[in-house]
C-alpha cells in the first residue's frame, strides 16, 4: 500500500561508513515515520531487504572489496501499513581490512523491542556464543552458533522485563557487548 500524500522517500541518503563486511547508513526522514527498508544490492546478484527502527544503521554481511548500491523507503502509519516509494540510491565499497583481515561486527535489530530480535554476527568462525545479561550481569538466555563468516540468531525477548540489558557475543578471539532494550 502507498500513501503519497503521508509516506515519502527519505532524503539525503549518504554512507557515513563503510568496513569490509559492514556499511551505516544515515539519511534525512521526510515523515513522521519510525521504521524503514534499507534494499542493499550489487551486481553478483545479492539482493537484501532490512527493516529497521534507527537511523543511521549499520547493516551487515557485506563481501569485502565490493560495490554496492543502497535504497531507502519510509515505513508508515501505526502498523506500518503504508510504504512509500524507493528514495534515490547510494553507491559504496566495502574496503578490502588490514592485511585482508576481516573485523567482527555485530548488529541487533530490531532495538528496542518487545517481542523478539534478531543478533546478526559477521566476520566469525566457529562456535559463537550469545548471551542476553541483565544489569545485575546475570544471564537470563543464551544460545550458541556455529558460524562461517556470517550467521543470525533470532531470540524470543517477550519474558524479559522492560529495560536496558546486555548481549555479549563470544568465540575465539572474539568478544563484544553491545545493548538492548526491551519494551
Amino acid at each position: 500500500i502507498t500513501d503519497d500524500l503521508n509516506c515519502h522517500a527519505p532524503d539525503s541518503i549518504t554512507v557515513t561508513n563503510a568496513t569490509s563486511t559492514a556499511a551505516t547508513l544515515d539519511w534525512t526522514p521526510v515523515s513522521q515515520e519510525t521504521a524503514w527498508n534499507i534494499r542493499v544490492w550489487n551486481s553478483n546478484g545479492t539482493n537484501r531487504v532490512y527493516t529497521v527502527s534507527t537511523h543511521p544503521s549499520t547493516i551487515i554481511g557485506l563481501t569485502a572489496n565490493t560495490t554496492y548500491k543502497a535504497s531507502i523507503r519510509a515505513l508508515c502509519g501505526t502498523a506500518h501499513n503504508y510504504i512509500g516509494d524507493w528514495g534515490d540510491t547510494v553507491t559504496f565499497t566495502t574496503t578490502v581490512g588490514i592485511d585482508g583481515v576481516v573485523k567482527p561486527t555485530c548488529i541487533i535489530y530490531p532495538n528496542p523491542t518487545s517481542g523478539s530480535t534478531t543478533v546478526t554476527v559477521s566476520g566469525v568462525n566457529g562456535k559463537v556464543t550469545i548471551a542476553v545479561i541483565d544489569l545485575r550481569g546475570r544471564e537470563v538466555a543464551t544460545s550458541t552458533l556455529n558460524c562461517s563468516g556470517d550467521c543470525a540468531k533470532t531470540m524470543d525477548v517477550e519474558r524479559l522485563a522492560q529495560g536496558a540489558y546486555f548481549v555479549r557475543i563470544t568465540a575465539e578471539k572474539v568478544s563484544m557487548v553491545r545493548k538492548l532494550i526491551v519494551k
